[in-house]
């Protein structure tokens, strides 16, 4: 790749360190959560940190698959033609991308706010995975070991409108 992971797939860095957030930082978590409360009573971020955590191999197996339709309606328009996008650019560069022994030792919500009639939750999914892409043709691994694991910290933001309405994937940060 060009430039680093995020020409692979849907992001995976190298080493990266865990912040703590700040008191204010904090104090911005509980506010936003006490909004998305407000149409949701019952939105609990740790069932949350839980259920994001789940979403992790659907969305890499489509990306080895190339194929993100089956996970079409667990994305917003926007994710689903970002996906898309990087399955194209696979399949077309005649390439696929692996992930494989994915263990993810954090997931925490991290960001919570509610913006024109959408609810917005950001939860950080931290651990570690073997990360590589192959040549279609010849087999070779061209990027990444199959082999080393590597760290990540990613932040994946999930909304929906406001209340109690399924969660679409918006956004992976790395």
């Amino acid at each position: 790749t060009s430039d680093g992971a995020d020409d692979r797939h849907a992001g995976h860095a190298g080493a990266a360190s865990a912040e703590v957030p700040a008191v204010e930082d904090r104090s911005d978590l509980e506010r936003g959560l006490a909004h998305v409360r407000q149409m949701d009573p019952g939105f609990d971020p740790a069932a949350f940190a839980d259920w994001a955590r789940g979403q992790f191999a659907p969305v890499q197996h489509a990306l080895t698959a190339r194929d993100a339709g089956p996970i079409r309606d667990r994305l917003t328009p926007e994710m689903y033609g970002v996906l898309l996008t990087q399955c194209d650019e696979l399949r077309s560069a005649g390439r696929t991308n692996r992930v494989e022994d994915a263990t993810i030792a954090r997931a925490e919500v991290t960001e919570a706010w509610q913006e024109t009639g959408r609810d917005f939750v950001t939860v950080c999914l931290a651990g570690s995975l073997v990360d590589y892409t192959m040549d279609d043709r010849t087999g070779r691994v061209v990027d990444g070991s199959t082999t080393e694991a590597q760290r990540f910290e990613e932040y994946w933001t999930f909304t929906r409108p406001v209340g109690a309405n399924p969660w679409r994937l918006s956004a992976i940060q790395t």
